[in-house]
């Protein structure tokens, strides 16, 4: 046998010896998220897009969110748990709307319909882009406005006569997606890159969330919500994307 050879042997030898530690470490990762304890849990939110939102952004849980048809119109979400885990309050979420279910996808807990699935917003998520970069202080309005005008993103919503709505409510929209976040992404879905803009250590967002409106001239919306302390929420005027 060459030297080569058993340099090679060796190699495969110590890779494998670590694949079941490094599978063991992911799970024990995504068990640690979801056992963790919630002391007191009272929330009363109109929908479940805004129940999410609250557990996410108060307790600095990575939660993305595909909205069901006419989501937004509820069913009201409301809550009054001690000692939960985050499983649980998922659970309690999903119970009182059972249209959605949940499952940790990309180190994400990410939340999707199983029943009235807006058809456009799965194809959007799945829909493969080629290239797509953030620099350093890039603020989250700045964001959604280039996640939606991405040529792949632009040429489904033309094909659905569909378009593209960012809108600014919250001091939150000006803020910075993260100081330090900086990454180049290529051929991710859609998906991909929102789970990523929540799960990279240098990110402060840790809520992301699309949504469909039956409108006069429907359009779609991409948000996030950043995890900072500091963040107030009193309003400001409105920034539209037409």
């Amino acid at each position: 046998m060459s030297v080569s050879t058993i340099r090679w042997f060796l190699v495969v030898l110590l890779v494998f010896s670590f694949l079941p530690q490094l599978s063991f470490s992911q799970k024990d990762s995504h068990a640690l998220v979801l056992e963790r304890t919630i002391r007191d849990v009272k929330l009363k939110e109109a929908n479940v897009d805004l129940a999410l939102a609250r557990l996410s952004v108060g307790y600095g849980i990575r939660i993305g969110l595909e909205m069901a048809k006419d989501s937004s119109d509820g069913p009201e979400i409301v809550l009054e748990l001690k000692d939960a885990t985050v499983r649980q309050i998922l659970d309690s979420i999903i119970k009182q709307d059972t249209r959605y279910e949940w499952a940790i996808v990309d180190n994400v807990i990410n939340v999707k319909p199983r029943s009235d699935r807006e058809e456009l917003l799965a194809d959007l998520l799945n829909t493969k882009i080629r290239s797509f970069s953030v620099q350093r202080h890039t603020a989250t309005f700045d964001l959604r406005v280039r996640l939606l005008d991405l040529p792949e993103v632009q040429t489904r919503l033309r094909d659905a006569g569909v378009r593209r709505r960012v809108s600014g409510y919250f001091n939150a929209d000006l803020l910075s997606m993260g100081d330090n976040l900086s990454l180049t992404l290529h051929d991710k879905t859609l998906k991909e890159i929102l789970n990523t803009l929540v799960s990279t250590r240098t990110s402060d967002a840790r809520y992301w969330v699309v949504n469909k409106f039956r409108t006069d001239r429907d359009y779609v919306t991409v948000n996030f919500f950043v995890f900072q302390e500091a963040v107030s929420l009193e309003r400001f005027p409105a920034l539209t994307e037409p």
